[in-house]
């Protein structure tokens, strides 16, 4: 078991999603800005291996960012990835197509 310990996964926070047009996203160039579904200060999701974990919020540490756990999620299935375009399970769960992590 103290193997399994030393273990690295993949760990990723989620700023947000949006959905963008196929027009618009081949005009994105250097400086462009993309506008995501979440505000500045909203919670954001904590996910390994792309299942949510928790939720916690953006703060920085030593002029890095960091990420303070606010709260678990709930299930321990609850952030297991759907099959590519499954429907969303309900509100604020999108598609993945515009993820920027």
């Amino acid at each position: 078991m103290e193997i399994l310990m030393q273990v690295e996964v993949p760990l990723s926070v989620s700023l947000g999603r949006t959905k963008v047009r196929m027009k618009d996203l081949v005009a994105l160039t250097h400086g462009s800005i993309v506008e995501l579904d979440q505000r500045v200060g909203d919670e954001v999701e904590i996910r390994v291996n792309n299942c949510l974990i928790a939720y916690g919020e953006v703060v920085g540490v030593d002029g890095n960012y960091a990420v303070r756990v606010l709260r678990m999620a709930k299930e321990a299935g609850a952030g297991v990835p759907r099959a590519l375009g499954s429907r969303p399970d309900g509100p604020g769960e999108e598609a993945e197509i515009g993820k920027f992590t």
